[in-house]
């Protein structure tokens, strides 16, 4: 039911209905992309799965779900389907997202399928030096271990692509907490996420959408973008959550 419309010059055709329902839902991915806050320092998750093809037919297409954190931020960026599921077309996926959504100069760090932990970006024209190499093999007890043991020559890397002050690292360990500088470090290291449950999310609403509403890659990326973002207005169907969002349309 409408109201304040002239249903005589309303079209009720199904193909007209797909075709505006299909442009609602381009408009909302767009403005989506527009409104996100591209502001770093970002990580980025990704995890891939073998999903029946949308296109229908027993065929199965690979899909990664690509998604960025920040300090206040969760956002799914695609689930592009991919020619094979390997780690080059993985990595080929997520640059083209990233360099779409403009985000090469707020991406800190990447956090993949592996169980390594984030890995932090570096410009290519950074000096390194093979003298103090740090890897755990996790048979040594860390607990033991002084804090110069985690100090290497590419620590200095970690301030630098989370633009952070080094300088605190000049003074005494007891002075930190006095520091502006050491509490904003603070705040950046704990906003990163090192495990890996958003892009576990993205590859769940990839696999219970697969053979929604259309057939068409392009649209099926601008659906994944509106359910998320719905999801994120209607986090539940609790009544204080719908009553909530109703007086924010009202004072609207």
């Amino acid at each position: 039911m409408t109201y304040g419309q002239n249903a005589s010059g309303m079209s009720l055709s199904v193909s007209s209905i797909r075709r505006t329902r299909s442009n609602n839902r381009t408009q909302a991915a767009a403005d989506v992309k527009s409104a996100f806050n591209r502001d770093g320092p970002l990580v980025i998750h990704f995890d891939g799965k073998l999903l029946p093809s949308i296109a229908g037919g027993p065929g199965k297409e690979d899909r990664v779900a690509i998604i960025v954190t920040g300090r206040t931020t969760e956002k799914l960026l695609a689930i592009p389907k991919l020619v094979q599921g390997t780690g080059e077309q993985i990595a080929k996926a997520a640059a083209e997202t990233i360099t779409d959504w403009e985000l090469t100069n707020s991406i800190a760090g990447i956090r993949g399928q592996d169980k390594n932990g984030i890995l932090f970006i570096t410009a290519s024209e950074h000096e390194t030096s093979s003298e103090r190499s740090i890897k755990y093999t996790g048979k040594e007890e860390l607990g033991d271990k002084k804090l110069d043991y985690f100090i290497g020559s590419r620590s200095h890397f970690f301030f630098q692509v989370l633009n952070l002050d080094k300088s605190l690292l000049n003074l005494s360990v007891e002075q930190w907490p006095q520091l502006e500088a050491y509490q904003h470090a603070k705040v950046v290291a704990h906003s990163l996420k090192v495990v890996n449950d958003s892009a576990e999310r993205g590859i769940a609403l990839a696999t219970n959408f697969n053979k929604s509403l259309t057939k068409k890659e392009e649209e099926k990326q601008y659906l994944y973008q509106v359910v998320e973002s719905h999801r994120k207005q209607y986090p539940d169907a609790k009544k204080a959550t719908l009553k909530s969002i109703n007086e924010q349309l009202t004072v609207l």
